[in-house]
């Protein structure tokens, strides 16, 4: 699973809107669609403060 389907899915199980999680993030509502439907990227601050709304937080794999 990468972060996007982690993004859709934690969003799904918030019982959030897309508008509401747009608002906590401070994020353009018409930015996360995009996004969430793949027709977009959002930088690292953006996607730290959707993570931040949703209580995730991102951990690397060491090898």
């Amino acid at each position: 699973m990468n972060l996007r389907d982690s993004i859709r899915a934690a969003l799904a199980d918030s019982g959030l809107t897309q508008s509401e999680l747009a608002q906590r993030a401070k994020v353009p509502q018409s930015n996360l669609s995009e996004y969430l439907a793949g027709k977009c990227d959002l930088n690292g601050e953006t996607i730290d403060r959707l993570l931040t709304a949703l209580g995730l937080e991102v951990q690397t794999m060491k090898g």
